[in-house]
């Protein structure tokens, strides 16, 4: 589902609200570039971290709500933004020098019209001609503008900047200084690629990442330690150091698809449990033995978990029909039982 589709539906309830997504980040930080939440007067949805990050992130979006409710009313979009940067605290219980740096729109009907005109003009992914994306002054002028690769007249250093965006995926954000000094955060308004999400950095999940990497997904692969990933990570892999790792798999999209081979077998329950309780995935792999998942399945139905909801676990992980223990080998095995999960719109529809 567009992000847009999810601000239309509430701000049809509310009037009014904010979104808040992560535009840059330094450091190690628990969330990725692309993570949104949106908040409201009374509540909020999505989770951009935890602790004092998040909560002075909300506390600035209901104080921009409230500044847009009490403006002057004039026809059209009145583009109320912001940036802010936080840091994100303390990683395995040390300071970690991280931070993130998050833009907070918010949005009333107009805006929303606005946004899906434009959206509703851009081409569909596959077609021919150039992709479009929204470009959005954040530090001066209130203009949402189309900015399309190859058009005449744009300054060079944007056109630049759309076209590295082109070759990436398709959540993520990218931010631009334009000559006058402006920047820009550019951000398709195509629905996301569903997002993959790998747990654990061993043989087996580094074989997976360089596969799913050359595939339509979003890959974010996730860790407890900047120090477990590889030097060099497949261009366009989104690398999360979360201190917990559950709180990740709590916080995910939906529709999304989970590889879990962690280290850890009790972690991997664990994350199991948080995605098999959320339900909206369209995959969950888990890798281990045939006695490995009769023990998953003991915790699982000691927690509570009905045998339909079980049933969606696929543990041993990858096609039966492939039996290699060669990493390169059972990544292929994933990604094809993966791919065969997903819906025939790609998983772009609505999960349930």
């Amino acid at each position: 589902m567009n992000w847009l589709d999810d601000i239309e539906e509430r701000v049809e309830q509310d009037g009014v609200l904010a979104r808040v997504v992560i535009i840059a980040t330094d450091g190690p930080t628990p969330r990725a570039p692309g993570t949104a939440m949106l908040v409201w007067r009374d509540g909020a949805a999505g989770r951009i971290g935890r602790g004092e990050a998040e909560r002075r992130a909300i506390e600035l979006a209901r104080s921009m709500i409230s500044a847009f409710g009490e403006a002057s009313q004039r026809p059209g979009a009145r583009w109320f933004r912001s940036t802010a940067r936080f840091s994100t605290g303390k990683v395995l219980g040390e300071s970690s020098g991280g931070a993130i740096e998050v833009l907070i729109e918010v949005f009333g009907r107009a805006e929303c019209a606005a946004l899906a005109s434009a959206a509703g003009s851009a081409p569909k992914a596959g077609s021919v001609g150039a992709a479009r994306f929204i470009g959005r002054r954040v530090r001066s002028g209130e203009t949402a503008l189309i900015l399309e690769a190859g058009s005449q007249g744009l300054p060079s250093d944007w056109l630049v900047g759309i076209t590295e965006l082109m070759g990436q995926p398709l959540a993520r954000l990218l931010q631009i200084a334009s000559p006058g000094g402006d920047v820009l955060v550019i951000e398709r308004l195509e629905p996301p690629r569903p997002p993959f999400y790998v747990y654990g950095t061993g043989l087996v999940a580094r074989a997976l990442v360089e596969v799913l990497a050359a595939l339509p997904f979003e890959v974010i692969w996730v860790d407890t330690g900047p120090g477990h990933f590889p030097a060099s990570v497949p261009v366009g892999v989104v690398t999360v150091v979360s201190a917990d790792v559950q709180d990740t798999a709590r916080s995910v999209r939906r529709g999304a698809l989970h590889a879990v081979m962690t280290a850890d077998h009790d972690l991997d329950l664990a994350v199991c449990g948080q995605i098999l309780r959320a339900g909206s995935f369209h995959y969950l792999g888990v890798i281990g033995s045939r006695l490995k998942r009769e023990r998953l399945v003991r915790h699982l139905e000691a927690d509570g978990f009905e045998a339909t909801a079980i049933g969606r676990l696929s543990c041993p992980i990858g096609l039966a029909q492939i039996r290699s223990k060669q990493p390169s080998v059972i990544a292929i095995a994933i990604a094809a039982q993966a791919l065969a999960s997903l819906p025939p719109d790609g998983g772009q529809a609505r999960s349930s």
